[in-house]
């Protein structure tokens, strides 16, 4: 018995010291080539660690080999950024971070995270000091888990700037202006043929809009942007669209008396069985129009586009209609020269203006659809 109990114990002794030694041998064959080897970027310069420590499993959960390294004072020096915002890039692995952003006075301006860094509009050029801490808290098995603090300094010198979204524009279109770099408050002006620029304030700048009207001259034109200490001239090409023309007869001189009376009436009409309904004037101005919100399909904007046109073709051949058949009762029936149903002139511009704002109330249509209504109306 004492024979058995022996050798039970010399088994166990056995497995124990083949087990350790094989817990050391992999304990020491695991080394720090386990550990991320991807770093964040600042810019387009890569950040260099100046502390770890992590954590790598060897027995999965049963014993883990830890490297570490205590953070240093070093600082790395990034040079000179220029852009209002330079980018920082996570990889990744790092699922949290922790982040403090200090000003050349020593001050604290951002302390938080990396979202909390890209949210920073730099107010002053100047020097900062950036550390930050990358966490991997949870991962697949055989994976490390710890962190990475990096420490990095860099001079800010944002110069303003001004981008056009796109060189050319057609007729009709309208041509966005970021202007970045803006740091002392100062308001933009745009000197430009093609009419009046308007801006809203944006994070570190401002996003100008460029209307180009649908009889703007095609070919190039000259955009003279002014902002503090940015003076810069750009180039906006108009590509000429397609446009429409009508010649149009002149028309019969009408009585005062009768033509006051027919521009005192209201003319109604409908198209797609009453889905659209259009109330014009004698005088071929738009007093209303109404819209049922059933014909309206962001997918099919041709189809209300004309819907919209039938009906107010219709009320303007309603207008004409009557007009020649009171002239008739004067003229004994003489018939009066061509008939133009749409025709709009500066003068009618009030029309278009309750059609716009009327159009742009429907759900699902854009600047694109509203504006493409208008042209279609306006040759």
């Amino acid at each position: 018995m004492k024979k058995l109990l022996l050798w039970l114990v010399m088994v166990v002794v056995m497995l124990a010291v083949l087990l350790g030694g094989a817990g050391y041998a992999m304990y020491a064959m695991t080394g720090n080539d386990k550990l991320p080897t991807q770093h964040p970027t600042l810019g387009d310069t890569e950040l260099e660690p100046i502390g770890y420590d992590w954590s790598v499993p060897v027995l999965g959960n049963v014993l883990n080999r830890t490297f570490e390294q205590p953070s240093t004072l070093t600082v790395q020096k990034l040079g000179e950024m220029t852009e209002a915002a330079p980018e920082l890039v996570l990889p990744d692995w790092a699922q949290r971070t922790t982040l403090t952003l200090k000003d050349s006075a020593g001050s604290v301006v951002v302390q938080g995270d990396a979202a909390a860094f890209a949210m920073y509009a730099y107010p002053k050029n100047g020097s900062y000091e950036l550390t930050l801490t990358a966490y991997r808290n949870t991962a697949d098995p055989g994976d490390a888990t710890g962190w990475y603090r990096y420490c990095a300094s860099y001079t800010m010198n944002i110069q303003p700037k001004a981008v056009l979204s796109s060189e050319r524009v057609s007729q009709g279109g309208v041509a966005a202006l970021v202007i970045t770099g803006i740091l002392d408050g100062s308001e933009p002006t745009v000197e430009t043929d093609l009419g009046d620029v308007w801006f809203r304030p944006v994070t570190g700048g401002y996003m100008g809009y460029i209307p180009v009207t649908y009889n703007a001259e095609g070919g190039p034109h000259t955009l003279t942007v002014t902002c503090g200490s940015l003076t810069q001239e750009l180039t906006l090409n108009v590509m000429q669209s397609e446009a429409k023309t009508v010649d149009v007869a002149a028309e019969a001189d009408i009585p005062e008396e009768l033509q006051n009376d027919i521009e005192a009436r209201d003319f109604s009409a409908t198209s797609g069985g009453g889905a659209v309904e259009v109330v014009v004037t004698g005088a071929k101005n738009i007093k209303a129009l109404t819209i049922k919100p059933e014909v309206v399909d962001k997918d099919d904007v041709e189809m209300l586009q004309d819907l919209i046109i039938s009906a107010i073709n219709e009320a303007m051949a309603d207008v004409e209609r009557t007009t020649e058949e009171e002239m008739n009762k004067i003229t004994g029936g003489v018939a009066l020269p061509g008939i133009i149903l749409i025709k709009w002139h500066d003068n009618n511009a009030l029309p278009l203006v309750i059609l716009a704002e009327q159009f742009a109330k429907l759900p699902g249509i854009g600047m694109k659809q509203l504006r493409d209504l208008l042209m279609l109306l306006c040759p």
